[in-house]
């Protein structure tokens, strides 16, 4: 990437959509006054009689800067899924190649796991379209102004090297270079959760090595300080705990890794120390005791209980979204004693936080109990027969077909809005393990009233489903 003060070419690519269309137009006013000040060139629309394809590929390989602007519909676009892969090639082959910027216009589910490293824009928790923003033009203004940081880091001169500064418990960057910038995005939006209103998580995060050793990096640089600042990101001690917790905690499940289990509660339990009110260590410390003791839920229960007691009446909306997430862990710690009224309270933050997932979680829990509600059969009194009747006559019983017995191995096609397929090992005992695309898990299954029920952990987080089995003979 070019580090004289030229404007650098910036490639955008969205769904073309009527929705997405009206905001992309409208992000295109807002970027004008960076056009005027020559800090970026945007690329003209693909003229009639060009070559699309080819002439994509061209914009995309010598763009400095690629905005994706992400919404149900992008990842529902296959022009758009070849502009995210050929961006994200672009980006993980050289540090200085080009700059990947998401921009969340609406609220989804995440269609690349590549991208949960990298920072949203105009903010890791609010959408353009969220009511976080008093309007449409102060999302994009952010927006906007952080396209600007990026352009004044690339613009640097050579001549000026970065240097390391400490300033009272805080160890500066003066004068970052653009990989010291992603580094410090990268490792910020390493999430054990989704936050509110975000599209949240790290699921399946590729290069997770290179992550715990940039994480290891500041860990050193910390051990004297209280924090790492490189320009606006401010990175504690506590918090690079949390997240070095985090990536240790998947790849311990991922690769059924006890030990790294262990790490990454000894890294939680000494971020606690230095944050011992920060509720998101606290989660990501009752996650982890859920898959490190599974037969003792008092230690989790105990640590999500101080979570309630710590934010029974939270003041903004991230607090209220944790508060509402412990709530959904301690209600379905014990799949069999779902505590309902427990779960409503969360489903309804989930809801006016408009977390549309979290939402049908907590939908899927209530069916559950309720089917579990249904399925006991209540001990009758006995008919009382005062007068005993000839005995009954011997009948020729039809023969009974064999009862269905789910045992073996299953394929399972789900269709969502990313679809996949679920792998099942069930075995003679009750119990159950598989993968979901690639996240291994395992637990328990049951099967009653034509319904095969699963019920187990992945991730740390616990789920069920159900298989309606129409046909047992076949």
């Amino acid at each position: 990437m070019a580090v004289d003060k030229q404007a650098l070419k910036l490639y955008i690519s969205w769904a073309r959509t009527s929705q997405d269309d009206a905001l992309a137009a409208q992000l295109k006013k807002h970027l004008t006054i960076l056009e005027r000040q020559q800090m970026i060139k945007v690329w003209d629309e693909i003229g009639a009689g060009m070559a699309v394809d080819e002439e994509k590929l061209n914009q995309i390989q010598k763009s400095d800067l690629i905005l994706l602007l992400l919404s149900v519909d992008f990842f529902n676009d296959k022009s758009c899924i070849e502009d995210l892969t050929k961006a994200i090639e672009r980006h993980q082959k050289d540090a200085d190649a080009a700059f990947v910027i998401p921009v969340l216009l609406r609220t989804t589910l995440m269609g690349s796991t590549a991208l949960t490293k990298l920072k949203m824009l105009p903010s890791d928790k609010y959408p353009v379209t969220h009511r976080h923003w008093e309007n449409i033009d102060e999302a994009f203004t952010k927006v906007v102004s952080e396209i600007k940081k990026v352009v004044e880091i690339v613009w640097r001169s050579d001549d000026t090297e970065s240097s390391e500064v400490i300033k009272g418990d805080k160890l500066e960057i003066v004068n970052p270079r653009l990989t010291d910038r992603k580094h410090a995005v990268e490792i910020k939006n390493v999430h054990a959760i989704s936050t509110a209103g975000d599209i949240g998580g790290i699921q399946n995060i590729v290069n997770d090595d290179k992550q715990e050793e940039i994480i290891d990096n500041y860990l050193n640089k910390t051990k004297k300080v209280q924090s790492v600042v490189v320009e606006d990101i401010e990175l504690s001690r506590s918090e690079l705990l949390l997240k070095k917790a985090i990536l240790l905690h998947k790849s311990a499940i991922r690769n059924d890794n006890h030990q790294k289990l262990q790490d990454a509660y000894d890294h939680l339990e000494a971020a606690k120390t230095l944050d011992p009110n920060n509720i998101e260590i606290l989660l990501e410390m009752a996650k982890v005791l859920i898959v490190l003791t599974p037969d003792d839920p008092t230690d989790e229960e105990a640590v999500l209980e101080q979570i309630e007691m710590m934010v029974n009446n939270p003041q903004d909306d991230e607090t209220a979204f944790y508060l509402a997430y412990a709530r959904f862990l301690l209600s379905t710690s014990n799949i069999e004693k779902i505590d309902e009224d427990l779960l409503r309270k969360a489903r309804t933050t989930f809801d006016r936080l408009g977390n549309e997932q979290l939402v049908k979680d907590c939908d899927d829990a209530l069916s559950y109990a309720a089917e579990q509600r249904e399925s006991i059969v209540p001990d009758l009194p006995p008919i009382p027969n005062s007068k005993p009747g000839p005995p009954p006559l011997p009948r020729q019983q039809a023969p009974q077909p064999e009862p269905f017995h789910p045992v073996g191995d299953w394929e399972v096609e789900v269709h969502s809005l990313i679809p996949n397929t679920m792998y099942l090992n069930v075995f003679p005992n009750g119990t159950v393990s598989g993968k979901q695309v690639y996240v291994p898990f395992s637990g328990n299954w049951s099967f009653a009233n034509n319904y095969f029920y699963i019920q187990a952990y992945c991730n740390g987080f616990p789920f069920q489903f159900a298989v309606q089995i129409q046909f047992e003979q076949q």
